[in-house]
């Protein structure tokens, strides 16, 4: 339920797990986006300028261009997961940096 999204935020917050994780499943609840989607997110699909994350056809489920809108929540976490990642050019590395970290 949207009510408990607070709840759930803060219990992720304070969970015994790797700052890379929670930052993947703070993005993915606000973004809504399916975990294929946010693990294999370019940072060339991101415009913090526009605050739009533009996600190609060819990864989206029904092939067609999905245009995420950006909130001060997830530029933050973007400056997060630069910094922890020293900017390589894909999430998809969190997966491989989870096991790191």
């Amino acid at each position: 339920m949207p009510k408990d999204l607070p709840e759930l935020l803060k219990k992720i917050n304070y969970a015994s797990i790797k700052p890379i994780t929670r930052c993947l499943l703070e993005w993915q609840l606000h973004t809504m986006t399916r975990p294929t989607e946010t693990a294999g997110a370019r940072w060339d699909e991101t415009d913090k300028e526009k605050m739009l994350w533009v996600i190609p056809a060819e990864r989206m489920k029904k092939g067609r261009v999905h245009t995420v809108p950006l909130t001060q929540q997830t530029l933050d976490l973007l400056e997060t997961i630069d910094l922890s990642l020293a900017r390589v050019n894909t999430f998809s590395l969190l997966i491989k940096a989870i096991k790191i970290i």
